[in-house]
């Protein structure tokens, strides 16, 4: 076993390798892509201020440090290049692939049901979400700590050496860290000892409570991230046991049908009931139906601890995103199974050892694996396909769309035309299919607004922002894209009054104080533009900041905090023919008209048409 070992582990690896190979020329997507990573400052760095950021913020409702010093680490060797990241999360899970590999031989002593076990995990098209995806580097980080502290606790149950114990403690800490949904950890620890034949009596439970306390910790975290002042929570309704129970089992049956027969897949799934595929009826039932399916499983898996084990990790694993407690969006997802799921693999491939460990023939077995190839090749050949869908914003949601016309995903592929094809027209028509499909859907109203906008039809781009705002108050860029619009249409009061209602949900806002210093600038309001400016070079040296905040000090007669911030100007960007122009005039109301006359012919050499008079004036 122990030589077989290591080739199976590197076949394992070299297919999974393949298998996820057409993502390495992948780049970025704009599904939480640019919040996560590439519009993310905070992983520009690895500073101590950096890990401050990382370890006390939630970022998109959301608490995983470690994800994010992994980012930052990314950034460090590979910049922007979406080539790093992608290796960074296929790397993850080639690792966790032969982890699974590991455990699961460890658990059934058995290579070959270690080795499909692992096979299934690392090639079902339903985890090629969470590898392919850069913003989900928290599944594939999460899961490769849970895999390492589930074999650290078989080797503490079998050696009895209490350092493993130590270890699975440190790992779990690490998988919190990463992701919340290895809160799960304590009770699949439980589980385990059963199946390793450890008692469960007093001491096994008094030693899991460290482990149960973080993960009451972390689900409260969880629950902070989520219902934060301004963030919309669960499903945007008021809470119902029997809706959310209903959900779940809807949920659940889904995730069935798609462990036996994953086609149809996409990034965006409408809830279960509605996928339009001539299910309903099935989702329907799904209350009855799985009870039924479950006393079937329980009695058939009830003769074998290893496939009743695998049962009850798959239940307990999926219990977070279960929607019995509403956290997060209702509508399944595939990064959701990245874990539960090696639970019903594990399952089922016990059961068909252990049925076939008795019978001699060799026609049986032979049958089951030439069934198990076919599963194992078809299983590899749709996650190659699978994994092309990733390669890009639009080929990911035309591939969404063109299996279920959602409204999130109409409204994403809106983002795609508006910021990258620049097609104006096209963003405006998939926004407002966003709209028809679901009126309550304030970011695409949002963004149909910014189209009007860079149409010039300012009074239907205030409308779209204003809808946008009713149907949800929390969304910052509503209020500055108003604000310019406003300021835009010559109603800067107007302007005024959404930046500061911006500010108050994201005061570290540049754009923000920026657009409003200008906004008091045209009312000449200067006092509080030099304010508002003075607040911006607070954040980070800005260019414009100075120039502006230089005019205003210059409006007010601050003729030598007007030159020193002309000065600064011109040193963050030598080329300003309006930076030499404005301290030129300094220097001729300090009575140094050659340094003046300088300036102003450098402000000419750069583009800026000055006329006689004004030149003559700057004469000595």
């Amino acid at each position: 076993m122990k030589t077989k070992m290591p080739l199976l582990a590197v076949g394992l690896v070299v297919l999974t390798f393949l298998a996820f190979y057409p993502i390495l020329n992948a780049g970025f997507t704009n599904w939480d892509d640019p919040a996560l990573v590439t519009q993310n400052t905070s992983i520009t760095g690895l500073s101590w201020s950096h890990w401050v950021t990382f370890f006390t913020t939630f970022i998109e409702k959301h608490y995983h440090p470690l994800v994010m010093v992994s980012y930052a680490i990314d950034y460090r060797l590979f910049g922007l290049d979406p080539l790093g990241f992608h290796l960074t999360n296929l790397g993850i899970h080639l690792v966790s692939t032969v982890l699974v590999f590991w455990l699961f031989s460890a658990l059934s002593q058995n290579l070959s049901v270690g080795f499909v076990t692992a096979a299934l995990f690392g090639w079902h098209p339903m985890h090629v979400e969470s590898v392919a995806w850069v913003a989900e580097r928290k599944d594939v980080l999460y899961a490769g700590f849970f895999w390492a502290a589930l074999l650290s606790h078989v080797y503490y149950v079998r050696r009895k050496q209490r350092s493993y114990y130590w270890l699975c403690l440190g790992l779990f800490v690490l998988s919190l860290l990463s992701k919340s949904m290895a809160v799960t950890l304590p009770a699949v620890l439980l589980l385990l000892d059963w199946v390793l034949s450890k008692k469960i009596d007093r001491s096994a439970i008094i030693e899991k409570l460290p482990h149960v306390a973080l993960s009451l910790g972390f689900a409260v975290v969880t629950m902070m991230g989520h219902y934060q002042p301004g963030a919309s929570g669960g499903t945007g309704s008021s809470f119902s046991w029997v809706r959310h129970i209903r959900l779940a089992f809807e949920n659940l049956m889904f995730y069935v049908v798609k462990f036996v027969a994953p086609i149809n897949l996409a990034a965006l799934y409408p809830r279960p009931r509605e996928l339009g595929d001539g299910s309903a009826l099935l989702y329907a039932w799904s209350p009855l139906l799985l009870v039924l399916l479950g006393a079937a499983a329980y009695r058939v898996v009830r003769p074998s601890k290893p496939a009743t084990f695998g049962l009850l990790f798959f239940f307990v694993t999926f219990f977070p995103v279960s929607q019995i407690v509403p956290i997060g969006l209702a509508f399944p997802a595939d990064r959701y199974t990245y874990v539960p799921y090696v639970g019903l693999f594990f399952a089922l491939l016990s059961l068909m050892e252990s049925h076939l460990a008795g019978d001699r023939r060799a026609g049986r077995r032979l049958a089951a694996s030439g069934f198990l190839v076919l599963v194992l090749a078809a299983s590899w050949w749709s996650t190659f396909q699978r994994v092309k869908v990733w390669n890009d914003s639009a080929t990911l949601w035309e591939d969404s769309l063109s299996k279920y016309p959602t409204a999130r995903a109409y409204q994403s592929l809106g983002v795609e035309y508006l910021s990258v094809k620049r097609d104006l027209r096209g963003a405006q028509a998939l926004f407002s299919k966003a709209i028809a499909a679901n009126p309550k859907l304030a970011t695409a109203w949002l963004n149909r607004g910014v189209v009007y906008a860079r149409q010039r039809d300012y009074d239907q781009a205030i409308t779209n922002y204003t809808e946008a705002e009713r149907l949800d108050p929390t969304l910052v860029d509503t209020y500055l894209n108003r604000g310019i619009a406003y300021a835009t249409i010559g109603r800067p009061e107007l302007a005024i009054n959404d930046y500061s209602r911006a500010l108050t949900l994201r005061p570290g806002d540049t754009d923000l104080w920026f657009n409003r210093g200008n906004a008091y600038l045209g009312m000449r309001r200067f006092d509080r533009a030099i304010a508002d400016f003075t607040e911006v070079l607070r954040l980070g040296d800005n260019f414009a900041a100075r120039l502006n905040r230089g005019n205003a000090y210059w409006s007010v007669g601050n003729w030598n905090r007007a030159f020193d911030d002309f000065t600064a100007a011109i040193q963050l960007q030598p080329t300003s023919a309006d930076a030499y122009y404005a301290r030129a005039r300094i220097y001729l109301k300090h009575g140094q008209p050659n340094a003046g006359m300088a300036d102003a012919r450098k402000a000419q050499s750069l583009g800026l048409k000055i006329s006689d008079q004004e030149l003559a004036a700057l004469r000595p």
